[in-house]
């Protein structure tokens, strides 16, 4: 009896991309969400949603802590 063959499951487009991503020798990998889209030539918001899904991307990134602060007016220097 022949040996049965298996069948590779296929990758979806997004799938395919985040391969590409942890690939450092491809073009636009590793390097942010701006160089990731103009190297596979799709829009920015959809390279956006690609690497949201990819923990490597979204656990290394700081947050951005911004609050409003009130603006200290000083007579002089040490006179607060």
């Amino acid at each position: 009896m022949a040996p049965r063959k298996t069948k590779r499951k296929k990758l979806d487009v997004s799938q395919q991309w985040l391969a590409r991503y942890h690939n450092p020798r491809a073009p636009g990998s590793l390097g942010g969400v701006q160089r990731f889209a103009l190297a596979h030539q799709i829009p920015l918001t959809k390279a956006q949603r690609v690497l949201q899904r990819d923990l490597a991307y979204t656990l290394h990134k700081p947050r951005r802590r911004r609050f409003p602060t009130l603006p200290v007016i000083v007579g002089g220097l040490d006179d607060q």
